[in-house]
């Protein structure tokens, strides 16, 4: 008689399955098609396509998400769960970071005016400025606060010099 290896399972037969696929409509279909494959597909947002075995999302490193103003707060959990994955393919307006959030409170307290920036692009902007490869989650947290700081620095700017024409 042979004698072979027993095999060691990496799931569970007593696990339920998971959802690994879905869809969901308009703004939020590649926000679903990327959660639902990591088990994370909302019933009120999402429709899981296809079950099967956990597939472990990838680590959180990247900046925490919501939904941008002009979306459902409902939203907020499928951008967070896909942005602090570093996931960025959604639709223009439907995902905003919560470091452009900051900022974009910051210039929404002051008079500045960037209607002059035709291809103004906050989620570019705030991922190249507080660029976090290399940074804890303080200094993270920092690099955002400067910012902020330096947009209402230079709004106080902006407004005093708007009479010196």
């Amino acid at each position: 008689m042979t004698e072979h290896p027993m095999p060691v399972p990496t799931i569970s037969d007593f696990l339920p399955p998971a959802c690994i696929a879905g869809t969901g409509e308009g703004a939020i279909l590649g926000l679903c098609l990327y959660t639902c494959s990591f088990g994370y597909c909302p019933i009120n947002l999402c429709t899981c396509t296809k079950t099967g075995p956990l597939i472990q999302p990838p680590a959180q490193s990247k900046s925490a998400g919501m939904a941008a103003p002009s979306q459902p707060k409902k939203f907020d959990h499928l951008c967070d769960f896909t942005c602090c994955r570093g996931y960025r393919y959604w639709p223009p307006g439907t995902c905003i970071l919560e470091a452009e959030q900051e900022i974009m409170e910051a210039i929404a307290t002051s008079s500045y005016n960037i209607s002059d920036f035709a291809a103004f692009n906050l989620t570019i902007l705030v991922t190249v400025l507080t660029g976090e490869d290399g940074c804890n989650a303080d200094q993270k947290r920092q690099i955002r606060l400067g910012w902020v700081e330096s947009w209402k620095i230079m709004n106080y700017i902006y407004k005093g010099g708007q009479g010196w024409h």
